[in-house]
């Protein structure tokens, strides 16, 4: 297993959010996301992850 951790900025404000996946089973999670998505499903595509949704 190769841990695939991404720190995510928010430009303008103080905001980050992660990107925490294994790469060996192509799974990742997002904490912390901003309404804005794109970002997150460009990452699991370089990444060649999956998003889970994870419900609240």
């Amino acid at each position: 297993m190769t841990l695939v951790f991404e720190r995510i900025q928010t430009d303008g404000i103080a905001e980050l959010s992660y990107l925490v996946g294994d790469d060996s089973e192509g799974v990742a999670a997002v904490f912390d996301p901003r309404p804005d998505v794109d970002c997150y499903l460009q990452l699991a595509r370089e990444k060649q992850a999956s998003l889970l949704l994870l419900p609240f």
